[in-house]
């Protein structure tokens, strides 16, 4: 049978009922010819030709797909089933939503941050180089100069190698000045991703970085759009950064986005990269800044390519040990690199959300399976009349899947917004935002995902109901309650696997809630209230001297401080929780001198007088800086309590010396005072020995001012940009945000995960509820005649609404019970993500335990409520 002629039957029905009436009238017309009358003439056609309706039928059966049809019956039959049974299908079609549609929302996040190609053609043969300090295990480390320059000169399995700095710069010409990410790459950068500009043309090796006389850049497509208008001839148009002026020479692609958060000096997207030059006094050891992606040669394993750097870094140390020794070399695919910090966490989510889809398939599963008992008579009237059992399964899941196909369609909307709420609490940086669509892939994957949820949930009800006896469900009477308990085990045992799951879910929730609290109970070590924060950044060319800038912010720090509600100002180097610190190795002064990359290592950062003060960190011992030495370089530290006690444990470190290795003349600083430890990188990270300098001792070209006022710190940011400006109209100010800001953003990600984890949880406990809910309902609609006979025979409804109580909580400690067996096992998954938490709890696993044993407990007391309305008379007569 062609499809043509399935497509056409209709029409080829009509013409043979067409041909089969001219034959019958011709057929007639010559028996009245021989004499019959017109009546017997029309019957003698009829036997003649034989049963017109079986030849019409064998005919339109040469013209049909008999399973297809037979399945469009189903459906149509499953669609009216579902019309006349709404209250089933609402609450069906709300269940499977809710867990389809929270799927679908993960797995959309999954797509995008896991599984979809990374946009750079090349992606699977770049790699990141990072070096590892193997002291401390640090593995991920940036490097020097002098030692990519070697990697990239001596390595025999990069086809090119490229350095990348992350820095930010002030981008003026406008307006208004603006501080804007950028980075510093080696031209080759741009081709080792194997990407090209989508106006204009990237950076040519052969031309671009080979002087400072020819700078050039590449503007991202946003800023492009956002600071050029989208203007086409932006190219070869000068722009000027930092008071230098460069030539733009390409427009990169809308949504290029090539960051590597670690060891990045900025911590932002870049938006502008111009290319990077290495000076005769740059090519040095000293200082540890770069970052390195290298491009495989064709052919070279990962494993390959590790063990022959590793070769390489060996030589390295045997030529320089001062500076190498006990680094190694670490290679990290891009992709790893790129996921490597979310990667568990959405597999985690992706567990859970399929632990929901689960409950909600055993919640429709169990109305099924009721309803298929109340359809047993149908079924059986089927049966009795020749439906072969596999035809009542196939009537089955036809049903499932038309519903779970209905609440697929349901769950890809409510998907929908699931990604939009996802979107607004999801920290900038975790995942790719932009990326975040539902597009065809959502669309099959939510489609498979309804599939197999309605073959999930379908194929015990629909075994169920191809076990029917036909006898049994049309013979009333004592029978049927017995044979009602059998077939309520698949019920039971779906509601206690619900109730398992859902307490899972529920420990894991409980053990990220209780890591969360814990983390934001942290004491960072200083006092975040009331305390504005701003990036200042200046560009070299016009802030060459250090005497400039130490004027600046002498200049600066007297207006802020004169501002009404500031109680004082002061600046940092290095603030906590604003990215990363430097770190370099420590000499004590009296002590066997080591070669620097054995010494210890402590994290380095410059303040302005008043710094401690203003942040509200403690001072332990001696004294602070004071204003005479914001302008001159004494060769004064103030040193961590931690650095304190590992250079100088049991000892009092005032008057003490040690040479900090940050400067190109290293000598000796006396410690004039001690502080208190503070958290840099995060709530949940160790504290590490910190030695604070005076501003004057190295004068960066970028400071963070800290001011504390009376009240809300956001109302003093308009006059904090007017004393800048005041002072130079071409300084922008950047970040400013309270610390309370900066603290919540260090915790985002723990946040959100808590967050998701807790709605999945929520969602898995109230679809535990409303199964057992709807178990107990059932057994006592079920059992009412047995109980209107208790009743009726003298028993007390309190006594048969505790044994009907028991059965639902019997239900409920079975599944607490294997919950809690699961739990111990699953939730060890969570450890590394949990902080100063156990993930065996015993406190947790009793609420939760209690919660679900309380809440399972009111559900089956509002479900054998009824029985109070009971009427035992009333039962008796109706059976």
């Amino acid at each position: 049978m062609s499809w043509t002629r399935f497509f056409q039957r209709r029409a080829r029905r009509e013409e043979s009922a067409a041909e089969l009436e001219a034959y019958l009238e011709a057929e007639t017309q010559d028996n009245i010819e021989r004499g019959m009358p017109p009546a017997e003439a029309r019957r003698a056609a009829h036997i003649k030709l034989g049963n017109v309706t079986n030849i019409l039928g064998n005919m339109a059966q040469q013209d049909s797909v008999s399973w297809l049809e037979t399945l469009w019956q189903d459906v149509r039959y499953g669609f009216r089933m579902l019309l006349k049974h709404r209250g089933f299908a609402l609450v069906s079609l709300l269940t499977l939503a809710l867990g389809i549609g929270a799927n679908t929302a993960i797995f959309t996040v999954v797509d995008a941050t896991l599984i979809r190609p990374l946009p750079f053609p090349n992606a699977n043969r770049v790699v990141m180089a990072w070096e590892h300090r193997m002291p401390d295990g640090e593995r991920q480390n940036v490097t020097s100069p002098a030692t990519f320059l070697r990697w990239q000169q001596d390595n025999t399995v990069f086809d090119q190698m490229a350095a990348i700095f992350n820095d930010s710069s002030i981008l003026s010409g406008g307006d208004v000045p603006e501080q804007i990410a950028t980075a510093s790459v080696s031209p080759n950068f741009f081709s080792i991703l194997g990407v090209n500009a989508a106006l204009g043309r990237v950076f040519v090796p052969e031309q671009d970085g080979k002087s400072n006389s020819n700078r050039v850049a590449v503007l991202s497509f946003d800023t492009w759009q956002r600071r050029f208008a989208s203007d086409p001839g932006v190219l070869g148009q000068a722009i000027t950064l930092d008071d230098k002026p460069y030539t733009v020479v390409g427009v990169m692609p809308r949504g290029f986005d090539f960051f590597v958060k670690q060891g990045s000096f900025s911590q932002k997207k870049p938006q502008i990269w111009v290319a990077m030059n290495f000076s005769p006094e740059n090519r040095t050891s000293h200082g540890r800044y770069l970052q390195a992606i290298g491009l495989l040669r064709q052919g070279v394993t990962l494993g390959h390519a590790q063990d022959a750097m590793l070769s390489l870094q060996s030589r390295l140390e045997a030529e320089d040990p001062a500076s190498m020794k006990n680094w190694s070399v670490n290679l990290v695919p891009l992709r790893a690199q790129l996921t490597g910090e979310v990667a568990q966490g959405l597999r985690l989510l992706l567990a859970a959300v399929g632990m929901v889809l689960l409950i909600a398939c055993a919640n429709v599963a169990t109305l099924n399976l009721a309803r298929a008992s109340a359809r047993r008579h149908e079924i059986a009237i089927r049966m009795a009349l020749g439906a072969a059992a596999k035809r009542v399964v196939r009537q089955v899941l036809t049903e499932s899947c038309l519903l779970s196909l209905m609440g697929g369609a349901a769950g890809f909307c409510l998907g929908y917004l699931c990604l939009a709420v996802l979107k607004s609490i999801a920290p900038a940086n975790l995942i790719p935002l932009d990326a975040l669509r539902l597009d065809w892939r959502v669309f099959a994957f939510a489609t498979a995902v309804s599939v197999l949820s309605g073959l999930l949930f379908g194929t015990i009800p629909a075994l169920d109901a191809a076990r029917t006896a036909p006898r049994e469900p049309l013979q009333e009477g004592a029978g049927t309650v017995s044979s009602g308990e059998n077939r309520g085990v698949a019920r039971r045992i779906l509601v206690v696997s619900e109730i398992a799951i859902a307490l899972v879910l529920l420990m894991g929730a409980s053990l990220l809630i209780r890591s969360f609290y814990r983390i934001v109970a942290v004491d960072p070590g200083f006092r975040p209230q009331n305390v504005l924060t701003a990036w200042v950044q200046f560009p070299n060319a016009r802030y060459q001297k250090d005497e400039q800038k130490n004027q600046f912010f002498e200049r600066l720090l007297d207006s802020v401080r004169a501002i009404p509600g500031v109680r004082s100002a002061s600046a940092d180097g290095f603030l906590p929780f604003a990215g990363i610190i430097a770190a370099t190795a420590v000499q004590v002064e009296g002590r066997p001198v080591l070669p620097i990359s054995q010494l210890p290592v402590a994290d380095v950062s410059l303040v302005e007088p008043g710094f401690f003060e203003t942040l509200g960190i403690p001072l332990i011992s001696g004294r602070t800086f004071n204003q005479s030495e914001a302008f001159q370089a004494t060769g004064n530290v103030v040193i961590s309590q931690s650095m304190a006690q590992t250079l100088w444990p049991h000892e009092d470190p005032i008057g003490k010396r040690v040479t900090i290795y940050m400067k190109r003349d290293n000598k000796p600083s006396t410690v004039i005072g001690v502080v208190g430890d503070v958290k840099h990188a995060g709530l949940a990270s160790a504290v590490r020995p910190t030695a604070y300098w005076s501003y004057p001792e190295l004068g960066f070209q970028f400071m963070t001012l800290v001011i504390r006022t009376d009240g809300d710190p956001r109302a003093f940011i308009p006059a904090l940009r007017e004393a800048v400006l005041r002072i130079d109209k071409d300084q922008p100010l950047a970040d400013v945000v309270p610390m309370e800001t900066l603290l919540s953003m260090s915790v985002a990600r723990t946040r959100f995960a808590t967050q998701v984890m807790a709605a999945f949880a929520l969602i898995a406990f109230l679809l535990a509820i409303v199964g057992i809910y709807g178990v107990v309902s059932y057994d006592v609609e079920q059992r009412g005649r047995e109980i209107g006979i208790r009743i009726a025979l003298g028993a007390q409804r309190a006594g048969v609404i505790g044994l009907m109580l028991k059965r639902g909580m019997v239900l409920a400690g079975i599944g607490i019970g294997l919950g809690i067996a699961a739990s111990l096992g699953l939730t060890r998954l969570l450890t590394s993500v949990l902080y100063q938490t156990r993930p065996n709890e015993p406190i947790l696993i009793a609420l939760d335990c209690a919660a679900l044993a309380m809440v399972s407990l009111f559900a089956s007391y509002i479900a054998v409520r009824r029985i109070t309305r009971i009427d035992p008379m009333a039962m008796l007569r109706r059976e």
